[in-house]
Formats: C-alpha cells, structure tokens, sequence
C-alpha cells in the first residue's frame, strides 16, 4: 500500500513537471510568433514603395523658333524718271579717259531749270533735289554733279562768292566756254591730299540770272570721275 502511494506521488509529479514544459513551449512559441510578426510588419512598413503619388517632372520640350522669311525687299539701284523728266534714248560716245578712248553709253537728261545735259547711264544716276539737280556717281559717294539757277544774279557777282575762300583753300577763276556757252570757271581745290575735295564752278548767264555747273570730286579721282563729268558737262544745254 505504502509502494502504491509513493508511485501515484511519482506519477502526480511527473504529469506536473510535463505541464510546465508544455506551457513554457507554447508561451514561447507565441512569443516568437509575436516577435516575428512584429519584426514583419516592421520590415513591411519600413519596404514599402515610396513612388506612389510621387510627381515626375514634367520636360516641356523645346522648339526651335522659327524664322519668318525677311519681307524687306533689297532697292534696286535703278531709278525712275520724275514726272518732269523726258526719257530719251541711249546713245554711244567716244571720250578720253585717262589717255585711253572709252566709249560711253549716254542718255539725253533734262533737268527741272529748263536745260539738258547728257549723262553717263552706266556710272551716274540723276535725281532732283530740293535746291539742285544732282547726278551722282554709283561707285563713289564723294563725285557728283549738280545743276541749279540762280535768280536774278550775274557771273561777275557769283564769281566774287566763289573765291573768297578761308585760308588753307586755293581758288582760281577764268573765262571759257561750257559747250556752246560763255562761262566763268573757278576751280577750288581743298587741300594737297589725294583724298582732297575738288569743286568746278561753270557759271552760264541767261534770262537775269546765271546756271551753276558744279563738278565735285577729289584729286584722286580727277583723271577718272572728274573726266568723265567733264564730258558729261560739255553737252550742256538751255532750252
């Protein structure tokens, strides 16, 4: 009876002991679950995607500007006859230029002061200006020819004007013909230089008053342009 009780005592204490152990097993398998858990979620919180509702930058693409076709259109050098202007037709001369004979295609101009004179259609260009009719030089700024009448005047008189020159200027004035017409001539030369400014005056009296020829040029240019205006200026003429 006594060996009967001390193995139920055993008995008691081992199921005791194996209550216990399986306790401890499943307390700490729940907290490993929970550990584990939390370490997931931890690392699912930390891992999520980052991009949504991110903005991508928006790349506005460049274009080119686009040039529009110039509409200015380059001026010809051609130009077109006053309403006082009579078109004549060209014809050919022959002149000296520089010791060589040239010849020159002219046309007939007639200009605003009742006169006509020829010019040189392929060097020249005739305009009316406000206060004289200019034939310029296409090539060069510094050579052309102007016609104008001044009323009420004699040669004797615009010749006095003409010569008093400041000092460092060279005046001369003589008598000649223009042409088929008396004139006074004064030649003015503005320095020694080859780019130095030359003026021939051509002073023609008619009707009270006296026509101004005036050719200006540089000495540079004198055997050339100033020839050149020389023959056009011989074919002047009053009407």
């Amino acid at each position: 009876m006594k060996k009967l009780s001390i193995i139920i005592l055993v008995l008691a204490v081992l199921t005791a002991v194996a209550g216990c152990g399986s306790a401890a097993t499943t307390t700490a398998a729940t907290t490993t679950a929970a550990t584990t858990t939390t370490a997931t979620t931890t690392t699912a919180a930390t891992t999520a995607p980052t991009t949504a509702g991110t903005t991508q930058p928006t790349t506005t693409p460049t274009t080119a500007p686009t040039t529009q076709p110039s509409q200015t259109t380059t001026p010809t050098t051609t130009v077109e006859p006053t309403p006082t202007t009579v078109v004549h037709p060209v014809y050919q001369d022959t002149i000296e230029i520089e010791g060589m004979e040239e010849t020159v295609n002219y046309r007939l101009t007639e200009g605003r002061y009742d006169y006509a004179m020829p010019m040189d259609i392929d060097r020249f260009l005739f305009r009316e200006g406000e206060e004289a009719d200019f034939f310029r030089s296409i090539a060069n700024d510094l050579v052309f020819l102007t016609v104008t009448y001044i009323e009420d005047t004699d040669n004797q008189t615009e010749t006095a004007i003409r010569t008093n020159v400041a000092e460092g200027i060279t005046a001369t004035a003589s008598t000649g013909k223009l042409g088929e017409h008396d004139a006074a001539i004064v030649h003015v030369t503005y320095g020694d230089q080859p780019d130095s400014k030359v003026m021939d005056f051509f002073l023609i009296e008619d009707d009270g008053g006296v026509y101004e020829i005036n050719l200006v040029y540089t000495i540079a240019t004198a055997e050339g342009f100033g020839a050149r205006m020389s023959a056009m200026a011989e074919g002047f003429v009053i009407r």
